[in-house]
């Protein structure tokens, strides 16, 4: 499948030049690997991305990283991972891209190389709040609750309207028997997703 839509990317790109209707094309798929699709509108997207000669070896970087984080909404988690070490490879400086590994390496089981990822995206960005809540969710995996609920805590001094860490942190209260803070918490993060947030 990815063969095929690397073909159907690539034909797109390689026409981009020659007609509007084309750039029109390529103007579609860059948003799609961007912004708001569906996993295999993302996948077909940052495959002409990257293939394109239209965009700087950043951008490529951070188009396989998306292409990366569909794969693993698809549950691929082999091509989700290749995706993200070239994306570390191209981009070694976002942050986000050590972020997405991290979250890969957590849902494969290996926590203590989720928390060298998220080190290393929280040493590329002090201030990322989601850093912080994934790498705390790393941690409850380790059952090291108490470092889980710092980072929780601190992804919500970063961010405090950031629902999920303030659901997260209950989660942990609620292990260490914590009920009364544990209740809170699920509260403001059930008022604060009412909010949108």
């Amino acid at each position: 499948m990815r063969k095929s839509l690397i073909g159907i990317a690539g034909a797109l790109v390689m026409t981009a030049g020659g007609s509007a209707a084309s750039a029109q094309d390529y103007k579609q798929l860059r948003e799609w690997c961007y912004g708001d699709s569906t996993d295999d509108q993302t996948i077909q997207g940052c495959n002409a991305v990257v293939l394109s000669n239209q965009e700087p070896q950043k951008n490529k970087g951070d188009a396989i990283g998306n292409r990366g984080l569909a794969y693993k909404h698809k549950g691929q988690l082999d091509r989700a991972l290749e995706d993200y070490d070239e994306a570390v490879r191209l981009s070694p400086t976002n942050s986000n891209n050590f972020n997405l590994r991290g979250s890969l390496y957590d849902a494969k089981g290996e926590p203590e190389r989720a928390i060298q990822d998220y080190n290393q995206a929280l040493k590329l960005d002090p201030n990322s709040s989601t850093a912080y809540n994934n790498r705390g969710l790393a941690y409850v995996h380790l059952d090291q609750i108490d470092r889980g609920i710092q980072d929780y805590t601190q992804a919500i001094k970063l961010n405090p309207n950031y629902s999920t860490a303030y659901s997260n942190r209950g989660i942990a209260y609620q292990k260490k028997g914590m009920v009364v803070q544990a209740k809170a918490d699920q509260d403001k993060a059930d008022l604060l997703k009412k909010q949108g947030y």
